[in-house]
């Protein structure tokens, strides 16, 4: 018993040995390309890819990650390098597991197996980044021959002893690695199963997906967070395997009840092992009755609880503390030992495996049920409260225990009538509240036992809730009130007494869809005697339709009865403009029309056409933008000048040729003006290119300075904008003056430097303007 607890413990620290206290996973660099978190690198391994390796790999975020280098991105670009620098680090020796275990088959690095790859990588390179392998294991089994599909034997295959990794040990009937160039886990199962096995196509219709097996582990070779895609093959007694491929040794039949004992022996693959131990206790193989290492078999399977066991094997960093009551810890020392305060170390790991599930590179943990607990529910919603008494991660405290509603005294009406029970919660919710309505005829005379004030039977004059009359009906005998509905007594919970439509009558918002059909046939008939009329053509589609085929596209016509919004969306995958330029003081965006008309590149080194985004104004005068413009102003001239109907849209040709045929009828009326004009008046002489006469006059009214304006004639790009001279006349001196105004300032005032005077347009003095007033004799 003891040999057999320490070979299973040995087997459960090889396939989890990152999740053990101590392990190196706090020291390991992620491996981040374009934001993604791909695999985990060992620190050591991530010196020699840094330093032999720099136009591929170097560090990251302040040395706590391993990134790419600048500049390399792309799938096959990345691929590429990726294939030099470890073919280089091969031929070198550097790492063992490259000059021994070299395979020449490709591994695609993704967040997923379904998901586009990223890169792709040599098989046996891998574990050097430590991204996720994905394999195809097949549990090949026979069945017992009462009929009763029970499995009684399992197929196992001896790895041959030329094989690169563990040469010579037990395996799988059928395992292999997902490769790139697959993406079907089905489809690559198949593909081994005939190369390896010799199973024929027939006898594969029946394999059976059943899950994944998911470890986390380390080595010499690096790191293995590899998910291992099973599937069940239930095999006739008459079929035997035979190596195909020269993979496989040989194949051995092996019972059930003897496989417990064979997974924890040195010469069984581990990996294997777990997915032949996921398959026994799928199967119910194993039961703590019959199985003394029960307990330690369900410690180091692919589920394994996050609990310490009495074994006192390992226990991984837990992302759920149990949170015991005190009853419970005053009795159990172990259980006390669960529910102490963690420490700084212990609680940074939890943080990290929190991290790690997120990002599946760690299984997600397992309830009660082996269903997966979805990490990112946040932690005060799985953790289970004190007094529910969970040891091992659960969610039935958030779920609503079934037959709850049973228990509860059942609701009754005035009555005493029980109101039946409805599946999952009470019919009560459902129920109409008929509030203020009449129970029946109003009464004619006053009734013994109703209410003395106002005479209804179905309540006293305590409870009623009209005003107080001088003498009540009890003594007139008059205005007797109408008896009230009186209402079941619902037993509702806190929130259904809260719930604003608890009592609603589904059945009186019959009114507003009557109304609504009442109104729309109405619609009908107007539109129908239109047609009859003969109306329009467009009015003989529904409202409806007008949004998507009749509405005007925008900027075709003005109606203010016409609305139609038009909204600048992006691509999720686009970057957002305004992340092109956070000063604030760069172009400026629209954050209601989602527009940035400026360049957010401008006084940048980026040229307008190396930019990815130059400004909605770029956009709108490049290629063809500006010829359509052209033509629609044109269209909205046809329509307001000559009331002819030319839509861009709907017809651009005809268009087209209206404003080709109108340019030559205006070009050609043009030129008969102006010959006119020369024949009338003359100065044929001064149209004449000056080029033979007066080339340099020529080449004095030529420049080679571009200047780009708009239609309201803003400055668009091009020449600087002039200087702003001054509102006054510059280097014009009237009245005599020698100087302009503004030329002297004395006492906040100013006036002409040459007769120092003060009032504007005072005729100049000159020098005796400079001298002081002569005073009184």
């Amino acid at each position: 018993m003891q040999q057999g607890q320490r070979l299973l413990a040995s087997l459960g620290h090889r396939c989890n040995n990152l999740l053990l206290p101590g392990s190196p996973l706090a020291t390991c660099l992620p491996l981040v390309i374009d934001g993604h978190r791909l695999g985990l690198v060992k620190p050591d391994i991530a010196r020699i890819l840094t330093a032999r390796c720099p136009s591929v790999f170097h560090y990251g975020s302040g040395g706590r990650s391993l990134t790419l280098a600048d500049g390399l991105s792309g799938f096959r670009p990345v691929s590429n390098a990726m294939a030099t620098a470890f073919e280089q680090l091969r031929t070198d020796g550097v790492f063992p597991c490259l000059t021994k275990g070299w395979r020449n088959e490709l591994y695609a690095a993704r967040l997923r197996s379904t998901r586009q790859p990223v890169f792709e990588v040599e098989r046996s390179a891998a574990s050097l980044l430590g991204i996720a392998q994905w394999g195809c294991h097949v549990n090949g089994y026979t069945v017992a021959a009462d009929g009763s599909q029970r499995p009684v034997a399992m197929w196992l295959a001896r790895r041959s002893l030329s094989k690169p990794t563990w040469p010579g040990h037990l395996d799988n009937l059928v395992g292999g690695g997902l490769p790139s160039d697959c993406d079907s886990p089905t489809l690559n199962a198949r593909k081994e199963a005939q190369e390896e096995a010799g199973i024929p196509a027939a006898l594969l219709d029946s394999l059976q997906p059943v899950g994944t097996v998911s470890y986390f582990y380390e080595d010499e070779r690096g790191v293995f967070p590899d998910v291992e895609y099973c599937y069940d093959l239930a095999l006739p007694d008459t079929f035997s395997p035979v190596s195909v491929d020269g993979e496989v040794a040989e194949f051995r039949l092996v019972p059930l009840a003897d496989l417990p004992e064979l997974i924890a022996q040195p010469d069984f693959k581990p990996n294997s092992g777990l997915v032949c131990l996921d398959f026994l206790l799928r199967r119910g193989c194993l039961s703590p009755d019959t199985q003394p290492l029960y307990d330690l078999l369900m410690e180091i399977s692919p589920f394994p609880p996050t609990h310490m066991t009495s074994y006192g094997l390992f226990r991984p960093p837990m992302s759920f503390l149990p949170n015991l009551p005190p009853s419970v810890l005053a009795k159990n020392a172990d259980a006390e030992a669960l529910g102490a305060r963690r420490s700084k170390e212990e609680y940074r790991k939890m943080k990290e495996l929190e991290e790690a599930r997120k990002l599946a590179a760690v299984p997600a943990m397992k309830d009660e049920e082996g269903k997966d607990i979805n990490p990112h529910i946040p932690q005060y919603i799985m953790q289970a409260p004190w007094y529910y008494g969970a040891l091992h991660p659960t969610l039935k405290h958030q779920i609503k225990p079934a037959g709850e509603d049973e228990k509860r005294q059942p609701d009754t009406t005035a009555s005493g009538e029980i109101i039946t029970m409805a599946s999952g919660g009470s019919e009560a919710l459902n129920r109409w509240y008929k509030r203020g309505q009449a129970a029946g005829p109003r009464a004619t005379k006053y009734r013994k036992g109703a209410c003395a004030n106002c005479g209804a039977a179905t309540h006293q004059a305590k409870d009623c809730f009209q005003r107080p009359r001088a003498r009540g009906a009890k003594w007139t005998g008059e205005d007797i009130a109408p008896d009230q509905h009186v209402q079941p007594d619902l037993k509702l919970d806190f929130e259904a007494k809260r719930d604003r439509w608890n009592g609603y009558d589904p059945a009186s918002y019959r009114q507003v869809i009557d109304s609504y059909a009442k109104l729309e046939e109405a619609r009908k008939q107007v539109r129908s005697s239109k047609q009859e009329a003969g109306g329009e053509e467009g009015e003989q589609r529904d409202d409806e339709d007008r949004y998507g085929d009749e509405m005007a596209m925008p900027g075709q016509k003005f109606d203010c009865k016409e609305r139609q919004s038009v909204r600048n969306l992006r691509i999720r995958e686009d970057t957002a403009k305004y992340l092109y330029n956070l000063d604030p003081s760069s172009a400026y965006y629209d954050p209601k029309t989602r527009a940035m008309r400026g360049n957010p590149f401008e006084g940048r080194d980026v040229s307008v056409e190396e930019a990815p985004f130059a400004g909605d104004n770029y956009i709108r005068y490049q290629g063809d933008a500006l010829p359509m413009m052209e033509q629609q102003v044109f269209a909205w001239e046809l329509q307001a000048e000559k009331g002819v109907d030319a839509h861009l849209q709907a017809n651009p040709t005809r268009l087209e040729l209206l404003h080709r045929e109108l340019d030559e009828k205006s070009k050609e009326i043009g030129g008969q003006i102006s010959q006119q004009i020369l024949e009338k008046y003359g100065g044929q002489e001064h149209l004449r290119a000056a080029d033979s006469e007066a080339p340099e006059l020529s080449a004095l009214s030529q420049t080679e300075q571009y200047a780009e304006y708009s239609r309201t004639g803003t400055l668009l790009r091009g020449a600087e904008a002039p200087a702003v001279r001054s509102r006054y006349d510059e280097d014009k001196k009237p009245l005599n003056h020698t100087s302009v105004w503004g030329s002297y300032w004395e006492a906040g005032k100013w006036g002409y430097k040459c007769c120092r005077s003060t009032m504007r347009n005072a005729y100049c003095t000159g020098l005796k303007g400079r001298l002081p007033a002569a005073g009184p004799p």
